[in-house]
């Protein structure tokens, strides 16, 4: 069976190419595994077999993904510090007919993690925006946190000084919602007791997905 090519991955395109570019490659949105690299999709894997070229936030981390699938592809490396830079060639690389998938190191990209401003750059270029969908890291740890989830807040990463980090989570406003923020495993100890009494009381608790 012939490996697909950029062109035959197919998605739910968020986003229709305009009259300008209807030969234009489709950017996708591929969510990679938290922590065991079997919680990934057929059709992540197919899609990462099939793009011209992978955007990663770590090229080091997701040749580790791709070599465990055995798949090749070329990688360019996107993070927080060249995105700025990268979205406009990037965007011109879709333009001309190339397909990308766009990932993080684990979890679903732009959840606290970069990639907005790619996204963003192909919406407005009318270029295809195509979803992958697979795991969340808040999700996960909602899913398993033994609390009413039908509504929550999602504050991303908490500052890293604790006088930030209290006075952050202070500044939430008051809501029946639960709110959920990230932080290194590493460091999510310590950080615990740094919250204000009033977040406390919403708080999920403490979840690492793996």
């Amino acid at each position: 069976m012939p490996e697909p090519t950029g062109r035959d991955v197919q998605g739910a395109n968020m986003v229709a190419a305009s009259p300008e570019t209807p030969n234009a490659g489709t950017l996708h949105v591929v969510a990679t595994p938290i922590g065991n690299l079997a919680d990934i999709s057929a059709r992540a894997l197919q899609v990462l077999a099939g793009v011209d070229a992978i955007c990663a936030e770590d090229t080091r981390h997701t040749r580790q993904l791709l070599s465990h699938h055995r798949i090749e592809r070329p990688l360019v490396a996107l993070h927080e510090h060249n995105e700025a830079v990268q979205a406009e060639a990037l965007v011109e690389r879709l333009r001309k007919g190339e397909s990308l998938a766009l990932v993080s190191d684990a979890g679903t990209p732009l959840i606290s993690d970069p990639g907005f401003r790619l996204v963003r750059a192909a919406r407005e270029a009318g270029l295809r925006v195509s979803p992958v969908p697979g795991p969340s890291a808040v999700i996960a740890a909602l899913s398993v946190a033994g609390l009413p989830s039908d509504r929550f807040c999602f504050e991303g990463f908490l500052p890293a000084k604790p006088a930030a980090r209290a006075s952050a989570s202070r500044d939430w406003p008051p809501s029946p919602a639960r709110w959920c923020s990230m932080k290194a495993p590493i460091a999510s100890r310590p950080a615990w007791p740094t919250w204000s009494p009033c977040s406390a009381k919403r708080a999920a608790p403490r979840s690492r997905a793996s």
